[in-house]
């Protein structure tokens, strides 16, 4: 069984998008830049996964998401298999607040930009699907 994983990839009107700097106290890649998401809870819809999480990690409620990409890896220290859904959203309302827990820091940033600071994996291959 594949653990199911939603993150947002959340437009700005200038083309930029939303990264989340991950928190120092972080076990798993701490300060590594990320997109806002999660994982998904037994019987969630995983686009509802998406827009909650979004909601948790940095206070933005996001609206009429798509289905942007996805990925799917092996983890072969936790052996398991992660399926990755991204969905896109141009329209959200709300103040960035972060969840200090979670993030310490956040940017909008271009494609260009993305390449130049330390992030999560999954950004090489969904780069590619950005404009």
């Amino acid at each position: 069984m594949a653990v199911i994983i939603s993150h947002a990839l959340i437009f700005d009107k200038n083309g930029r998008f939303l990264v989340l700097c991950r928190s120092k106290k972080e076990k798993v890649l701490p300060e590594y830049w990320d997109l806002p998401g999660g994982t998904v809870r037994l019987r969630e819809d995983p686009m509802v996964a998406a827009i909650r999480e979004t909601k948790e990690e940095c206070g933005l409620e996001i609206f009429d998401l798509e289905l942007f990409t996805h990925i799917s890896t092996w983890d072969s220290v936790k052996k398991e298999k992660f399926v990755t859904l991204f969905f896109k959203a141009e329209k959200y309302s709300g103040n960035i607040k972060l969840n200090q827990n979670d993030h310490q820091e956040y940017s909008w940033v271009s494609k260009n930009e993305i390449r130049k600071i330390r992030t999560v994996k999954y950004f090489k291959k969904i780069l590619n699907y950005i404009n």
